[in-house]
């Protein structure tokens, strides 16, 4: 039970994990594993009310579906390795498309790879039935170590005193309560605290179902990325998943139009081959960082607290997971114990964020420049042949799509002085080259 005047957890205390996606499945995963290292029993209630295993945006959290080599790294501190019937595609390039040509950005440290998944049982409309989920994988580890899931819908929370849940047959009392729902599975109301959510966008997720071989010959392994000049499309993106192509857009000022983007020239020529669309929603993504996400027995985590900007949400989720599980195992469970232990983490992933909205907003420029594009091109090239530690504008292209760098990583790579130097050297070179051959 919970001693009160420390706030700290003892044998048999009981925690609430509101939502059984990826972040709350790393909470109790983690949790789990802190309390067997102390010789600590704990109940740890998973609440849940979708199946993993249903198609369609009904079973599904909404995205992309890239496991980052950051995140893949990370999942061998709890001795999870995905298994190969979850993973769809493994994911060894990605190509940006520009109306100024092509760039091929291989992964410039091969022995961290990077894999597309399904998050729930599969696009809508899908002959082969429900396909393996990695939030379905990730859950069933979860309770395979010792969690227990709560199908019931929470109906409210009071955190005011005792943490409690109310279901329909009333209220259980808990130790801790985590908030672990995210921004797409309906907001629980909470008394006892001015919770406030993050900030969002809208994006546009569908499924496409393609032929394997068409897949296999325009696509391989590898992700299509549309730079699209003077629009105001954030990303874009065409990611490889077995029979089907997941396609992502984020815009500023709400969901992109699908039907615009699969109909310009640039995605024609990138998607040759007939495709039919199997599914589709409009999910929201966390773009800002929560207010009082943490209380007296209370803490959010994941995308209810604060994730990545744009990019790695499920890398993200599991790192706020281990510092809150962390702070609530080694230090307690009161508002200053998560105001000392966890909110640090948290600040300083939205300090992050705000790095990483300086590089996309000089990549949304220079994206409309054919000049810059091309000196891109030319210095990722000329890395071919150099070795990891060298391929320092391939480490920042494929940072910022796959977020398997922090933008803080992603900016110090690209502000190098040399790097700039380079830059400048190359693009004064070749527009100097140019301007000469026009007077003569």
């Amino acid at each position: 039970m919970l001693e009160y005047l420390t706030m700290r957890l003892g044998n048999g205390a009981r925690i609430a994990v509101l939502g059984g996606g990826p972040a709350g499945s790393f909470f109790a995963l983690y949790l789990l594993q802190y309390a067997a290292a102390d010789r600590m029993d704990l109940e740890v209630d998973l609440f849940e009310w979708r199946s993993f295993s249903d198609r369609g945006p009904k079973g599904c959290n909404r995205c992309a579906g890239i496991l980052s080599a950051s995140l893949l790294r990370n999942l061998g501190e709890l001795d999870i390795n995905v298994p190969e019937e979850v993973i769809r595609a493994h994911i060894a390039s990605y190509h940006l498309h520009s109306p100024f040509g092509v760039i091929d950005i291989p992964n410039p440290d091969p022995g961290a790879e990077i894999l597309s998944v399904f998050r729930g049982g599969g696009p809508l409309s899908n002959a082969q039935g429900s396909l393996p989920s990695f939030d379905g994988f990730l859950l069933d580890c979860a309770l395979r170590r010792g969690a227990r899931l709560v199908h019931e819908r929470v109906l409210r929370v009071d955190v005011e005193r005792r943490p409690r849940v109310f279901l329909e047959d009333g209220p259980r009392g808990y130790d801790l309560l985590v908030l672990a729902n995210g921004l797409n599975s309906g907001a629980i109301q909470i008394a006892g605290l001015p919770y406030r959510p993050p900030a969002t966008l809208a994006m546009s997720q569908d499924e496409l179902h393609c032929r394997k071989e068409d897949i296999a010959q325009y696509f391989g392994s590898s992700v299509r990325a549309f730079l699209l000049p003077h629009t105001g499309l954030i990303f874009a993106s065409v990611v490889p998943k077995g029979e089907f192509l997941n396609v992502s857009l984020l815009a500023r000022g709400g969901p992109p139009d699908l039907d615009g983007f699969l109909e310009h020239d640039l995605v024609k020529e990138a998607l040759p081959f007939p495709y039919k669309r199997s599914c589709g929603c409009r999910p929201r993504i966390c773009v800002g960082r929560a207010a009082n996400y943490y209380g007296d027995g209370f803490v959010a985590i994941g995308d209810a607290a604060v994730s990545r900007l744009y990019k790695d949400g499920i890398g993200s989720a599991l790192l706020s997971a281990r510092q809150a599980a962390l702070t609530a195992m080694r230090y307690g469970t009161s508002r200053h114990d998560f105001a000392s232990h966890y909110a640090p983490f948290c600040r300083a992933l939205h300090n992050d964020n705000r790095m990483g909205r300086i590089i996309f907003a000089v990549h949304n420029r220079t994206k409309d420049s054919r000049r810059f594009f091309r000196v891109q091109a030319r210095l990722i090239n000329a890395e071919g042949s150099l070795p990891f530690t060298g391929q320092v504008f391939r480490k920042v292209l494929w940072g910022m799509f796959t977020g398997s760098y922090t933008y803080r990583q992603i900016l110090g790579m690209a502000s190098n002085p040399k790097v700039v130097a380079r830059v400048a050297r190359e693009y004064l070179t070749r527009h100097g080259a140019r301007v000469v051959e026009a007077k003569l």
